[in-house]
């Protein structure tokens, strides 16, 4: 497991993403700019490499895996955020089909 920290700022996010052991794996400042997270969301989803990625906002309390993030950034509820986080990463939705 890795986890996400974020102190979020007017024009920044501080992240600390650390590992199992409490490592620092990234510290960085993102800009709250929407395709600036998008772009860092997809360096984190490079260092998953199985492993699941929760996140918690030292300032605000909000956590949660990586979609609850994603939702939160672009103001979607989870099932629009999937659909939106598939079509961004270029996967194909792996959609029921009932019969």
């Amino acid at each position: 497991m890795l986890y996400l920290g974020i102190d979020l700022h007017s024009k920044q996010l501080t992240v600390s993403l650390r590992n199992e052991a409490g490592d620092v794996v990234v510290r960085r400042q993102v800009s709250t700019r929407p395709a600036k997270v998008e772009e860092f969301l997809k360096q984190v989803h490079a260092l998953e490499d199985g492993k699941s990625v929760a996140y918690r906002c030292f300032v605000c309390g909000s956590q949660g895996n990586a979609l609850d993030l994603w939702a939160a950034v672009h103001g979607l509820s989870l099932h629009a955020a999937a659909e939106n986080l598939c079509a961004t990463m270029g996967i194909e939705i792996p959609w029921i089909t009932r019969w």
